[in-house]
């Protein structure tokens, strides 16, 4: 999910849309009416190493910094880094929380709707490409794992970590999962 401003080719401001008078084709452009802009996203998924450095407070207690990131499926990426802690809730289930601080963005081709009743008068359509970021940003992790292998030193678990960021250009939510290696 994500909500925030676009920015887009300057040249889609200069296309030509025109509405039909009695006087024959007025034309303007999306730099002199209003025009409605939409990144077209279908979702997408981040894919990229996450890690987690710090100490073992105790046996069931873990105390340091996350960090996850890489690029995003379709366009753009995600990057957060921040405090963490986890702790043994239950035999091999682990729980955990983050405050984080990145950046993440996305990119892709877009739609433009002129204001009625002007419309497009290329037989093209305009779809120009587009990104968004939501420049720097600040937000929260939970972290939901299950050890599928334990050792006194080292721990191998399968991990969610839903997070959620909101910057001064919008908001996004993720939700990483897969596995991850411990050593304590």
């Amino acid at each position: 999910m994500w909500r925030t401003t676009l920015v887009f080719k300057e040249a889609t401001r200069q296309s030509v849309l025109a509405k039909q008078t009695s006087n024959g084709l007025d034309t303007r452009t999306c730099g002199s009416i209003r025009c409605t802009y939409h990144l077209n996203t279908q979702g997408g998924f981040v894919s990229g190493p996450g890690g987690f450095a710090g100490i073992a407070w105790s046996d069931g207690m873990q105390l340091g910094i996350r960090m996850f990131g890489g690029p995003r499926a379709g366009g753009g990426g995600l990057f957060v880094i921040g405090p963490s802690s986890s702790a043994r809730v239950w035999g091999p289930l682990w729980l955990g929380g983050s405050l984080l601080v990145g950046a993440a963005g996305q990119s892709g081709d877009g739609t433009v709707t002129p204001e009625s009743p002007y419309q497009d008068t290329s037989g093209q359509g305009l779809r120009p490409g587009m990104s968004q970021s939501l420049g720097v940003a600040f937000g929260a992790s939970a972290e939901v794992s299950f050890a599928v292998m334990e050792r006194p030193t080292t721990s191998l678990r399968i991990q969610l970590m839903p997070l959620f960021l909101v910057g001064s250009n919008g908001s996004a939510l993720s939700l990483p999962f897969g596995l991850a290696y411990r050593w304590n």
